[in-house]
């Protein structure tokens, strides 16, 4: 699998296309695809994404949360990647399974279509 990490990408127009044009690249070398750190783009970037590139499967990671994974499903993510939401904020694993299954019930909705 290839792996796409674009830390730097943010508002800025130059770097989004810094970060479209990288993953026509991957695109065009693997058959399968991810995208990491994609959450500090935004949903919108996602949506962007998808019109040209709607054979990309984008999980994003990075500033993804419980309460925007339905809206990056919806938008047109493969899945999601959540990570430090689901450890509490002392980093520990207490409530782990009381935040993963909010995760579950949160994308439930878009998972039924």
């Amino acid at each position: 699998m290839t792996e796409f990490s674009p830390a730097a990408a943010g508002p800025h127009e130059a770097e989004s296309a810094l970060l479209a044009t990288r993953l026509v690249a991957i695109i065009r070398l693997s058959d399968h695809r991810r995208v990491v750190e994609i959450g500090a783009a935004g949903i919108r970037y996602l949506r962007a994404l998808r019109g040209p590139l709607p054979q990309a499967r984008i999980i994003p990671t990075g500033r993804v949360t419980i309460e925007d994974a339905g809206a990056w499903l919806r938008a047109g993510a493969a899945a999601v990647a959540l990570g430090s939401d689901l450890v509490d904020r002392a980093g520990t694993l207490d409530g782990l399974a009381d935040r993963a299954f909010q995760a579950v019930e949160a994308t439930k909705e878009v998972q039924l279509g």
